[in-house]
């Protein structure tokens, strides 16, 4: 497909690396496509890896991922035209209180969705260190990777990309449950900073 992220920090260029390894087409939304940084990006990317304007990446796009921090992703999407679009959204908002904790009181994902409701979204890449995109294995297990939304193409293409990047997706329900993966990505940060786990780990759900 061809794959518009939106954002050009680590988790956008992380997801950006890792899809094109996959075969996918990939261009990075930004306001700044011709900054020296993106540049590099793109050349680290992939040689065929483009970068543009927000509105003209989303246009070029089968697929967008907001990828964007936090205050930016409420400033920015709302002006954007996504109608018709398939929407990962992979962001988190994240306070610290002696902890981390939740930066809204409903989710990103409630919100954001809310402000584009002409887009199909799905809550997803969200639960997990950005790093282990490429090679979600742990202790020989396919790490799980949790998503939600309202629309069924929508969760259908994010777990479409999730099996090829090596993760075991699971539809927990509607974009309502954005707010229980959110708080999952509180708990993740919980654990690897002040309980000590470090970053190589991930969550797995596990039958009897």
């Amino acid at each position: 497909m061809n794959i518009t992220i939106l954002g050009t920090g680590q988790v956008g260029a992380t997801l950006g690396k890792a899809l094109a390894a996959v075969d996918h087409a990939i261009m990075y939304g930004s306001r700044t496509p011709q900054a020296a940084r993106v540049q590099t990006l793109l050349a680290d990317t992939h040689p065929t890896a483009q970068a543009a304007g927000l509105q003209t990446a989303i246009d070029w796009a089968d697929l967008v991922i907001i990828a964007l921090a936090a205050d930016a992703a409420l400033t920015v999407v709302p002006t954007l035209n996504l109608a018709g679009k398939v929407v990962i959204d992979a962001t988190n908002n994240i306070g610290w209180e002696n902890g981390p904790v939740m930066g809204v009181d409903t989710s990103m994902g409630e919100l954001l969705s809310a402000s584009q409701p002409d887009a199909w979204w799905v809550k997803c890449f969200n639960t997990f260190g950005i790093e282990h995109v490429s090679d979600p294995q742990f202790s020989g297990a396919k790490a799980d990777m949790l998503l939600c939304g309202d629309s069924a193409e929508a969760k259908v293409a994010a777990s479409n990309l999730c099996r090829q990047l090596g993760f075991n997706p699971i539809h927990v329900g509607g974009m309502r449950y954005a707010r229980q993966l959110e708080h999952l990505c509180v708990l993740w940060i919980q654990l690897a900073t002040q309980g000590g786990l470090g970053r190589d780990f991930a969550f797995k759900l596990v039958g009897k």
